[in-house]
């Protein structure tokens, strides 16, 4: 039954956040759907779907507050941060040391770092198509 998975523990609650999220928003679905019978007899389906997305909502409320008090949003921003500022460090030396950074002018190079934020913004967002949504900064 499986071993040992390296895994950071924000990550943990992060997935085990998602993973409650789907399940739940699966097990409502199913509830909506409403074919499964009466939902006032405590044998049908239709009452422990009632039941099991009850449990799962908790559990997503749950493993949310475990995440939230554990600073998981506010850590993930400092990483974002730091990469980005390794990012534009990296950027910067490469303009820098090649011949076309040293033919810019201010304001293009200016335009240059911005359209480079927005390529990154759109990684940022996994926002599917990174190739499409490249061509369409501008």
């Amino acid at each position: 039954m499986g071993g040992e998975v390296e895994i950071e523990p924000t990550d943990a609650l992060l997935y085990c956040v998602r993973r409650e999220a789907g399940r739940q928003a699966w097990l409502r679905a199913m509830v909506e759907v409403g074919d499964a019978g009466d939902v006032g007899d405590p044998t049908s389906r239709a009452a422990e779907l009632v039941r099991l997305e009850a449990t799962a909502t908790e559990r997503l409320a749950r493993f949310s507050a475990m995440a939230l008090s554990a600073g998981v949003a506010e850590r993930r921003m400092r990483m974002a941060e730091r990469q980005a500022q390794g990012l534009a460090h990296a950027f910067t030396a490469a303009l820098d040391a090649h011949p076309v950074g040293a033919q810019l002018q201010g304001a293009q190079r200016a335009e240059l770092v911005r359209l480079f934020g927005a390529q990154l913004a759109l990684l940022e967002s996994d926002a599917g198509d990174v190739e499409g949504q490249v061509r369409e900064v501008g």
